[in-house]
C-alpha cells in the first residue's frame, strides 16, 4: 500500500482539480491519501464516495503558523463541519487575503510590478491564495522567467510572520474538531530554505509543549538520514510519524506519492499517524 497524506488541489495552491487529483492517485496506485489544501477544506465537496470506493480517505488541511519560529501544521480526521475548524479556517484565509494585499502593495512599490484592480479582486475572492498565485500572475504579466525565481527573488521580500495564526490556536482548534495536529517538513518545505537542524529539537518542544500529535518525517525532499533523524524525535516525544509528499502539480516538480528523495517505497506500518486515522 501507498500512503500520501500531504497534497494540494486547485482548491488552494495545486492545479490539478480535486476529480483529476482523485484521477492521479488511481493511476499512482496510492491507497490512502489526504488532500491538505491550505485554510481551507472545500475539496471535500468534490470528493464523492463513489469515485474514491477503493480508496482510504482523511480529511485534511495545511495551515501557516508563527510561535517563535514559523512552520505549517497539518489537521488530519477532524470533522470539517466542527464550529472550532470553521472558525479557524475562515481567520486563516483572512491572514490569508491580508498578506496578499501586503505582498501586491510591496511589488508594485519596490520592484514596480502593476496589478489591474480585475488582477487583484480575483486573488482576493480565491481561497487558499498564497505565493504561488502571485508568482504565477508575475510570469503571466512577463515580470519574471519562473514561479521558483519569483518567489524567491521577489516575494520572499515581504515578510508577513506577524500576520499568521499562531501554532497554538491551529492546534487547539484541530483537536477541538477531533483531529490530529501534525508538524509539516520540519526541515522546510521544497523551494525553502532549509531550517538547520541543531534548531529543529528546539523548536518540536515547544510544539510538543502545546499538544502537538505528529510529525511528517517522511517528506518528497528528505534522504533516509533526514527521516532518521526525525523519527527518532517523534519517538523521543511519543508522537505519531506521518508521510505526504506535499504535491500541487505543474506549480511544484514534485510527483505523487513521493515521500522520501530517494523514491524508495515506505512501508505504511511505518506512518503510525494511520494507526489513529483508520481504526
Amino acid at each position: 500500500m501507498i500512503a500520501d497524506l500531504h497534497m494540494h488541489s486547485s482548491c488552494s495552491d495545486g492545479t490539478d482539480s480535486p476529480s483529476e487529483l482523485i484521477e492521479k492517485i488511481k493511476k499512482r496506485g496510492i491507497s490512502v491519501f489526504s488532500v491538505t489544501d491550505h485554510d481551507t477544506v472545500d475539496a471535500l465537496k468534490y470528493i464523492k464516495e463513489e469515485n474514491i470506493r477503493d480508496l482510504k480517505y482523511i480529511v485534511g488541511v495545511e495551515m501557516t503558523c508563527f510561535d517563535r519560529f514559523p512552520c505549517h501544521i497539518l489537521g488530519y480526521g477532524f470533522d470539517p463541519e466542527n464550529e472550532a475548524i470553521l472558525s479557524l479556517l475562515n481567520k486563516g484565509s483572512e491572514l490569508r487575503r491580508q498578506k496578499l494585499i501586503r505582498r501586491l502593495d510591496g511589488l508594485s512599490e519596490m520592484f514596480g510590478f502593476e496589478f489591474t484592480d480585475e488582477e487583484r479582486k480575483e486573488l482576493t475572492e480565491q481561497k487558499g491564495v498564497g505565493k504561488l498565485h502571485i508568482a504565477a500572475l508575475c510570469v503571466k504579466k512577463g515580470y519574471a522567467k519562473d514561479i521558483g525565481s519569483t518567489i524567491k527573488t521577489y516575494i520572499n521580500k515581504f515578510e508577513c510572520a506577524d500576520i499568521r495564526l499562531s501554532a497554538q490556536e491551529i492546534i487547539q482548534g484541530i483537536h477541538k474538531a477531533g483531529g490530529l495536529a501534525v508538524w509539516a517538513h520540519p526541515f522546510g518545505e521544497e523551494g525553502k530554505k532549509e531550517t538547520p537542524q541543531e534548531d529543529i529539537p528546539l523548536y518540536l518542544k515547544r510544539l510538543f509543549e502545546l499538544g502537538i500529535d505528529g510529525v511528517e518525517c517522511y517528506y518528497s525532499k528528505y534522504d533516509f538520514n533526514k527521516i532518521a533523524f526525525l523519527k527518532s524525535l517523534a519517538d523521543k516525544y511519543g508522537l505519531y510519524i506521518s508521510a505526504g509528499s506535499d504535491y500541487h502539480g505543474k506549480n511544484k516538480q514534485i510527483p505523487l506519492g513521493k515521500t522520501n528523495s530517494e523514491e524508495k517505497p515506505v512501508n505504511i506500518e511505518e506512518i503510525t499517524v494511520l494507526s489513529a486515522l483508520l481504526k
